[in-house]
C-alpha cells in the first residue's frame, strides 16, 4: 500500500516536471572542465528548477520529521474536522477554483483491486528514478498527522493585479497530530538563515528560502568558453508554511494565505455557505471520493486568462500568438449563465465515477425544462451493440445550442447562416423546420455487427451496421422530407440508386437499393409503430432489427452493469461495450502488430475496461454529467 502511494506520488511529480523543459544534465557535465559562461534562463525554466527544489526540501524535511516523532506519543486535535466543508469555509466566495484531494492511503492503494489499476503500478514502479528518496514514507511522513482531505485553490485576484501561480495558489489542511506539524516545523527552523518568522492575528507564518547553494563549477580558462543556464539573480525561492488553529497552509507568496486567515477570522461570505455547494458536500458523504472540485467559471476564464499570459511572458510576441489558446471567446459576460460546477471521482464497486453537477441561472433551465425523456429506445437496439447515444428531442436541443452560441459567438452565428443556406440550395429542404423539425421525440444513435448493409459492400468482413430510431409527433413532416429525399436520390444518381418498398418478415420498409440488388443497398427505414422510425446502413442492416431485435441491449448484463448506478429518469445514455468494440476493431489491426510487445500491453490495459457510460439529468437548478468506466477486477 505504502508503495502504491510512493509509486502515485513520484509519478504525479515527475510528470509534471518532465512537461517542462530543463537543463540537459549529461551537457553541463561534459561542460564542467571548460570556462563557463552564464547565461540568463527563462523563467518556465526557473519556475520548474524552484519548484523541484521545493518538492525536494519538502520530501527531506517531511522524512526527517517522520523519522524524529516515530517513537512520540501523538499530540491528537479532537476538534478539527477534515471535511471539505471545513476547508471549503477559509475560501472567499468569489475562489475561481478550489480542489479536494482525500489524504487517506488506503482509499489510493484500493485501486489496486482493478487490473488497470495495478498494470499502471507496476509500470511506473519500473519507471521510478534511481535517486528517489526511499526514506520517505507518506504513512508516517503524511498521512498520519493530516486529515482526510486537503484544498488546493487559486484565490481570486486583485483588482488591477494580474493573477499568477505565486500569488494566487495556496493549499490548506488540516491537522490531526500537532506535534508531527511541530516536529517539521523544528527541522525547518535549524537553518534559521533561510526561515523568516512572523505573526499574523493568530497565525505563525514561516517564509523558507528554498534555493539551493550556488557553488561555481570547477573552469579551465584555456577550453573554448561554452554557455550553461544559471539562474537569474533575482528574489530566492520561497516556501510559505503557516499554522493556526489547527490546520496548515503552503504557498509560493504569504499574501494568499493572510487571505484565507483574514477570510475566517471576519466571517465573510465563503465558498462553503453556498447551498449548492451543502448540496454537493451531502451528495458526497459516504462515498469514497478521490478527489473533487469546484469552479466559478466566470472567475475561472478571468484567473485562467492571466495565468496562461504569466507562463508565457517570456516567449517572442510571435510564438505568444500561436501558443496561447484563444479565450477570447469565453468571456465571463457570457458565461453568466452559469452559476459554479462541481466535479468529483469516486469509486464504486464496478469501477470509477466521474460526476460534474453544472448550476445554471433560472432562465437557462427553462430553456431545457421540456425535454422529457421516456428511456424506453434501447429496447429497440440489439443486445450486441457497439456503441450507442441516445437522448431526447433533438431539435429542442438544436434550437438551444445555436441560441445560446448565435448569441455569444458572432463568428458562429455567420457560419450557421451559410450552412443553412446551402442545405435549402442543395434539398429545397428548410434544415431547422423539415429536416429535424419533426425530431421531437426520443432517439437512439448506434453502432452494431451485422454481415448485411452499405459498409459490407466496401469491404465483405467490415460487419458493421449504423442504425438510428426515433420517435416524432409529426409522422406526416417526417414522411413528407423522407420521399423528398427519396427523390433527391433518385435524381443525383441518374438512376444508379431505386427506391423500393418491401418487407422482411412481416414489417413493411424503404430502402434505397441498386437496381434489382437489395443487397447492394444505401439505406432503409420503417416505421416499426405509429410514432416510431428506424433508419439502418441499408437493407441487410435492417433484417437484424425489424420486427424487434433477438436480445435488446436493455436485457443485456453488461448494459445494465454499465447504467444501473447511473442516475434515472436522465436525459439519455452513451454506452460503449469495450470489449466486443475493441475485438470489431482489432480485425483490422495487421498480424504484425499483434505480436508487438507494446500492442499486448495496450490490450492487455484496453481489455480490462468492460464498459464506458455516461448521462447527463435534471439537478435542482442544474444539470449533472455522470460517467462511469466498469473495470475487471484484479488477475
Amino acid at each position: 500500500m505504502r508503495k502504491l502511494i510512493q509509486i502515485g506520488m513520484v509519478a504525479t511529480v515527475a510528470g509534471a516536471l518532465l512537461c517542462i523543459p530543463s537543463v540537459n544534465t549529461k551537457s553541463v557535465i561534459a561542460a564542467t572542465p571548460r570556462q563557463v559562461k552564464p547565461i540568463q534562463t527563462n523563467s518556465a525554466t526557473k519556475r520548474m528548477l524552484a519548484l523541484r527544489n521545493k518538492i525536494a526540501f519538502l520530501e527531506k524535511n517531511l522524512s526527517l520529521a517522520g523519522t524524529k516523532q516515530t517513537h512520540q506519543e501523538p499530540k491528537l486535535i479532537d476538534s478539527i474536522t477534515s471535511s471539505s466543508a471545513e476547508i471549503a469555509d477559509f475560501f472567499p466566495a468569489n475562489t475561481p477554483i478550489l480542489a479536494f484531494i482525500s489524504t487517506k492511503a488506503e482509499t489510493w492503494a484500493s485501486l489496486s483491486r482493478f487490473h488497470l489499476f495495478k498494470m499502471v503500478q507496476q509500470g511506473i514502479s519500473q519507471l521510478m528514478p534511481e535517486g528517489a528518496n526511499t526514506n520517505f514514507d507518506y504513512v508516517r511522513d503524511v498521512q498520519s498527522w493530516l486529515g482526510d482531505e486537503i484544498g488546493i485553490g487559486f484565490l481570486p485576484k486583485v483588482a488591477n493585479q494580474n493573477a499568477t501561480m505565486e500569488s494566487n495558489f495556496v493549499i490548506l489542511a488540516p491537522i490531526r497530530d500537532s506535534g508531527r506539524l511541530q516536529s517539521l516545523i523544528d527541522v525547518v527552523q535549524k537553518d534559521k538563515q533561510r526561515v523568516k518568522v512572523k505573526k499574523y492575528n493568530d497565525a505563525t507564518i514561516y517564509e523558507i528560502n528554498t534555493s539551493p547553494d550556488t557553488k561555481q563549477p570547477a573552469t579551465s580558462l584555456k577550453n573554448k568558453s561554452i554557455p550553461i543556464p544559471i539562474p537569474n539573480k533575482t528574489a530566492p525561492d520561497v516556501l510559505v508554511l503557516a499554522s493556526w488553529n489547527g490546520y496548515v497552509a503552503l504557498g509560493f507568496n504569504a499574501k494568499p494565505i493572510e487571505l484565507l486567515i483574514d477570510t475566517k477570522s471576519a466571517n465573510a461570505a465563503t465558498i462553503g455557505q453556498k447551498p449548492e455547494f451543502q448540496e454537493f458536500t451531502r451528495r458526497q458523504r459516504g462515498n469514497r471520493a478521490l478527489y473533487s472540485m469546484y469552479q466559478n467559471l466566470s472567475e475561472y476564464i478571468v484567473l485562467l486568462n492571466d495565468l496562461i499570459k504569466d507562463i508565457t511572458k517570456d516567449l517572442p510576441s510571435s510564438n505568444q500568438s500561436e501558443s496561447l489558446p484563444n479565450l477570447s471567446l469565453l468571456k465571463p459576460e457570457n458565461l453568466k449563465q452559469y452559476n459554479s460546477i462541481y466535479s468529483s471521482v469516486t469509486q464504486q464497486p464496478e469501477g470509477l465515477r466521474f460526476q460534474i453537477q453544472t448550476f445554471l441561472n433560472p432562465k437557462t433551465e427553462d430553456q431545457l425544462k421540456s425535454a422529457k425523456p421516456e428511456q424506453t429506445i434501447v429496447s429497440r437496439m440489439p443486445g450486441a451493440t457497439y456503441t450507442a447515444l441516445t437522448g431526447s428531442n433533438i431539435s429542442l436541443q438544436w434550437q438551444a445550442l445555436t441560441t445560446i452560441l448565435s448569441a455569444s459567438i458572432p463568428e458562429f452565428d455567420n457560419g450557421l447562416k451559410g450552412f443553412r443556406a446551402f442545405v435549402k440550395s442543395f434539398t429545397g429542404l428548410d434544415f431547422d423546420k423539415e429536416i429535424i423539425g419533426w425530431m421531437d421525440g426520443e432517439y437512439g444513435l448506434f453502432l452494431y455487427p451485422t454481415k448485411g448493409g452499405f459498409f459490407n459492400i466496401i469491404s465483405p468482413n467490415f460487419n458493421l451496421g449504423i442504425g438510428l430510431v426515433i420517435k416524432t409527433t409529426n409522422r406526416s413532416l417526417a414522411e413528407n422530407t423522407l420521399n423528398k429525399f427519396g427523390e433527391l436520390i433518385k435524381t443525383t444518381t441518374k438512376g444508379e440508386v431505386v427506391v423500393k418498398n418491401s418487407e422482411i418478415k412481416g414489417q413493411a420498409l424503404t430502402s434505397w437499393d441498386a437496381p434489382n440488388d437489395s443487397s447492394k443497398s444505401l439505406l432503409a427505414y420503417s416505421w416499426i409503430d405509429q410514432d416510431t422510425l428506424i433508419v439502418t446502413s441499408g437493407f441487410g442492416a435492417m433484417a437484424d432489427l425489424v420486427p424487434k431485435p433477438k436480445a435488446p441491449l436493455a436485457s443485456t448484463y453488461n448494459f445494465s452493469n454499465a447504467t444501473s448506478s447511473l442516475p434515472y429518469p436522465n436525459q439519455g445514455y452513451f454506452y460503449v461495450n469495450t470489449g466486443s468494440f475493441l475485438s470489431w476493431v482489432y480485425g483490422f489491426v495487421p498480424q504484425d502488430f499483434h505480436a508487438n510487445e507494446y500492442f499486448k500491453v495496450f490490450k492487455q490495459a484496453a481489455g480490462s475496461i468492460h464498459s464506458l457510460s455516461a448521462t447527463t439529468s435534471k439537478i435542482n437548478q442544474g444539470e449533472q454529467f455522470d460517467f462511469l468506466v466498469t473495470l475487471a477486477p484484479a488477475r
